[in-house]
C-alpha cells in the first residue's frame, strides 16, 4: 500500500516553529527530503528528490556512535 498524495504532503507540512521539518522528514533545498534513524542497533537514511522521482535508501547494522554525516552513511545515499 502506497501513501496517498494528500497523507504525503501531510507529513512534510511544515511545522509552526520549525518550517524546515515535517512529521521525520527533514527538508533540504528545494527538491530533497531526508530521514535519518539511529538506535542501538544501527543507523538508516534515506533520501528523496520529489522532483526528479530518485530515491536512496540505506540501513546498516550498527551504530558508529556518530551522526551519518560522519559515519559515512549520508555518503552512500548520493541523490
Amino acid at each position: 500500500m502506497f501513501l496517498s498524495r494528500e497523507s504525503a504532503q501531510e507529513m512534510i507540512r511544515p511545522t509552526e516553529n520549525f518550517s524546515w521539518v515535517g512529521l521525520g522528514l527533514f527538508l533540504r533545498g528545494d527538491d530533497t527530503l531526508v530521514s535519518q534513524g539511529w538506535g542501538e542497533n544501527g543507523q538508516s537514511m534515506l533520501k528523496m528528490n520529489f522532483v526528479s522521482g530518485e530515491i536512496s535508501v540505506v540501513m546498516t547494522n550498527m551504530d558508529p556512535g556518530v551522526d551519518q554525516t560522519e559515519s559515512g552513511v549520508e555518503q552512500l545515499t548520493k541523490l
